[in-house]
């Protein structure tokens, strides 16, 4: 199966593909032009909320942001981590929705995370970017759908390197428990790291998700999705 044809069977597939494909375009333009980029097309709450305006007329008015910062990425690590997420819980929760419902709630759990962590912070005029808050409605999703589903990974322990099967209720936990903390310990003045926006987006996935599921889809299923 070709990427495409991958992308058009699947949408978290096709959400994967095409954040992947804008950050290796990201990377190819001159550091001026990217930031440039983030910052006409990232999500900025003092341009939003009206505490600052950008120096250059914007492509699109500041509501737009709110869907186009869930497609850039601030390095590696940050679009990685958030694809890999996608990967290992997206389809489960797809098929539990149906494509076009789950378009929808990844969009709308990613714009409850982005205004979760801009309303702490209405005056701030840095570019909040990245999928996480999509993401984290995805994992709040499969915790409530499928708790019990084996996770494959590979733990990469150079010669120790081995495959295990984890439960996706473990694996969802600790991600929560790191949020958790992290949001505790940082510095919301200094801290890169939306930690709001991640929390954000894990309630509105638990809120969205009994809208969002098919009417057949049980919450709570013991195995693994079908």
């Amino acid at each position: 199966m070709t990427l495409l044809a991958a992308a058009f069977r699947s949408v978290s597939f096709a959400l994967l593909l095409v954040c992947t494909l804008v950050f290796l375009a990201q990377l190819t333009l001159p550091p001026a032009t990217n930031w440039w980029l983030i910052y006409h097309f990232g999500f900025i709450p003092a341009v939003f909320f009206h505490h600052a305006v950008l120096t250059e007329p914007a492509p699109l008015p500041p509501v737009f942001t709110l869907l186009t910062a869930q497609f850039l990425h601030g390095g590696w690590p940050h679009l990685i981590g958030n694809m890999l997420y996608l990967w290992l819980f997206g389809e489960a929760v797809e098929q539990a929705m149906g494509h076009g419902r789950f378009l929808a709630f990844y969009l709308l759990c990613g714009m409850a995370a982005i205004l979760a962590q801009a309303l702490s912070n209405p005056a701030l005029t840095v570019p909040m970017i990245g999928a996480s808050g999509s993401v984290a409605g995805i994992l709040a999703a499969c915790l409530l759908l499928y708790p019990f589903a084996r996770i494959t990974i590979l733990l990469p322990l150079g010669p120790f390197s081995r495959v295990v099967h984890l439960a996706a209720v473990g694996i969802i936990g600790v991600w929560l428990l790191l949020q958790l903390t992290g949001f505790a310990l940082a510095d919301s003045s200094r801290s890169v790291i939306g930690w709001l926006a991640h929390l954000g987006g894990f309630l509105a996935g638990i809120v969205l998700l009994p809208v969002c599921k098919r009417r057949d889809v049980r919450l709570f299923n013991r195995g693994d999705p079908p």
